[in-house]
């Protein structure tokens, strides 16, 4: 069957464009840490109404193909970006991003930062932390810490949070210990004190628990 030169057009230009999706995909999820990831993560979280989706496909394709780090670069860019758009959809997209990421693998970037962002960062995670799922609000917590001591909390956790169901086989949330740390953060957060002095006060004063890191 002869094809008509417009529909030759329409195929060469979809033949060009899956190719292109291709090859930003592979760049993107198969070498995050590369110049060509780094170059197509920056293409990729150009558009602005696009950008909460795209971090969710970006650690997608991080767990797949990186182990689930993120790359120092892109770490940098995101808490530069953090600088630049506070009050917006984007700045609660890219702290949810890092929380997502776990104590393990969230960047250093954040509570690397200057004092004001921090605060801002945590005000963030604190306004939402009551409407979070208990796993989300524990890794938020972590984070929030880290934010607060102004350190990373590599593998930080709550001590005295989980117990052995009756099998013990599996791990399960004492939600009473869960209720005990979110209401103290809650308490915190909505002190009087000014939010510079709240950073050199702990959390969970006053109750038996605490966050390690290894």
């Amino acid at each position: 069957m002869k094809l008509s030169r417009r529909a030759k057009i329409i195929l060469a230009s979809s033949c060009v464009l899956i190719l292109g999706i291709g090859v930003f995909a592979f760049g993107l999820v198969a070498l995050p840490g590369s110049p060509l990831g780094r170059a197509l993560f920056h293409a990729g979280y150009f558009p602005s109404p696009t950008r909460p989706a795209f971090l969710r496909f970006y650690q997608s394709a991080l767990q797949v193909w990186d182990g689930g780090y993120l790359p120092p670069a892109a770490d940098e860019f995101l808490t530069d970006r953090l600088k630049d758009c506070q009050g917006t959809n984007e700045f609660d997209a890219i702290i949810d991003f890092q929380i997502r990421q776990g104590t393990g693998r969230w960047g250093n970037a954040p509570s690397r930062s200057c004092a004001p962002l921090r605060i801002a960062i945590i005000d963030s995670v604190m306004r939402r932390l009551d409407k979070m799922s208990s796993s989300e609000a524990l890794k938020a917590m972590v984070f929030v810490e880290s934010l607060r001591r102004g350190t990373p909390l590599r593998k930080g956790c709550f001590s005295g949070m989980y117990e052995w169901d009756a099998s013990g086989t599996n791990l399960i949330l004492k939600r009473d210990q869960f209720t005990l740390a979110r209401d103290s953060f809650m308490r915190w957060w909505q002190s009087s004190d000014d939010p510079g002095n709240r950073l050199a006060k702990d959390p969970l004063e006053g109750t038996h628990l605490a966050i390690h890191a290894p």
